[in-house]
């Protein structure tokens, strides 16, 4: 199953789109329903969703902000759009931001049944291709390593997006950058800047499995401002372009 957030200021079309669709049948369950971005956004911190179904006009943060944060902190959640305004301005929006589907108010049953199958072929997909990313980090994390150590490689996990450096971890964990050097090549048996790009790149190989991101958008995704040091890096690691990873998948 596959979590869904409904998004939409109308507590009649939350109603709805909760009752009237068969989710389960559909390798869905609804973990949650918002009136507006702002409530999804501290929703989805506490329970992340697969998949966004939003609204576009809400109150407070509207659906195209909504989708830029949740982006910005997780590039593997999918996103429809649904709205009762048939403006091409909103759909070219979506599409930039990689929104996989804009539908119109009233919701058509059957219209939406077959973009979840779709989303749910591509989600099983992206599964697929992020078990050795997940079994990466999981090697990291097991054996009885350092308490501290475990809470830096999961902050390190959330915020690859971000520039981490030692300093920043020493700052944010009241630790010295060359103790946290040391804690690294001691328990991992590896130096603190090549676990770093090996982390990125391992999440960029998952997020390459989505067609719908664009290269460039992968590499800031996973904390490269510029496309060409990325693609450099991710050669070294992998002997493959990202666009021939791509293409192999």
């Amino acid at each position: 199953m596959y979590n869904v957030l409904i998004v939409d200021d109308e507590p009649i079309i939350r109603a709805g789109m909760c009752k009237f669709i068969d989710w389960e049948k559909a390798g869905f369950k609804i973990v949650g329903t918002a009136e507006n971005g702002h409530s999804a956004l501290r929703q989805y911190r506490r329970t992340p969703a697969d998949l966004v179904v939003t609204d576009i006009s809400m109150p407070r943060m509207d659906g195209l902000d909504l989708i830029r944060q949740i982006k910005n902190e997780n590039g593997l959640t999918v996103f429809i759009i649904i709205s009762g305004y048939d403006q091409f301005e909103y759909a070219r929006q979506g599409i930039k931001l990689a929104v996989t589907d804009y539908l119109l108010k009233p919701i058509d049953e059957d219209e939406l049944l077959k973009t979840l199958s779709a989303i749910k072929r591509r989600l099983d997909e992206q599964r697929n291709v992020e078990k050795p990313r997940a079994d990466f980090f999981q090697d990291l994390l097991s054996g009885n390593i350092h308490p501290a150590l475990r809470q830096m490689l999961l902050f390190m996990e959330k915020n690859l997006c971000g520039q981490i450096s030692l300093n920043a971890l020493s700052q944010l964990f009241k630790i010295s950058p060359c103790y946290i050097s040391q804690l690294f090549k001691k328990e991992l048996g590896v130096n603190f800047l090549d676990l770093v790009m090996r982390m990125r790149v391992e999440k960029s190989k998952v997020l390459l499995s989505d067609m719908t991101l664009r290269i460039s958008d992968i590499a800031y995704m996973t904390g490269f401002s510029d496309v060409h040091y990325f693609s450099r890096v991710f050669k070294r690691a992998t002997n493959l372009t990202p666009s021939e990873y791509r293409k192999e998948l």
